[in-house]
């Protein structure tokens, strides 16, 4: 993963996960928020990082599902 794409990995991260005061939203929810400015501005070369990185994202969130 390209540094700068920490930022909107992090912001999945923090939307996919669940909280006491909110249910955790799906990757692809949370991806379309971040695309559509819904979290924030994100800069093409980050919001190009996470659409890369989205797929291995959605299987690690599955891996870990299935693990717990």
């Amino acid at each position: 993963m390209i540094k700068v794409g920490k930022k909107g990995l992090t912001k999945i991260i923090e939307l996919t996960s669940k909280r006491v005061y909110k249910a955790a939203y799906s990757c692809d929810q949370a991806y379309h928020m971040i695309m559509n400015g819904e979290c924030g501005a994100f800069s093409q070369l980050m919001l190009k990082c996470l659409e890369q990185e989205l797929p291995e994202l959605k299987a690690v969130k599955a891996k870990n599902e299935d693990a717990s």
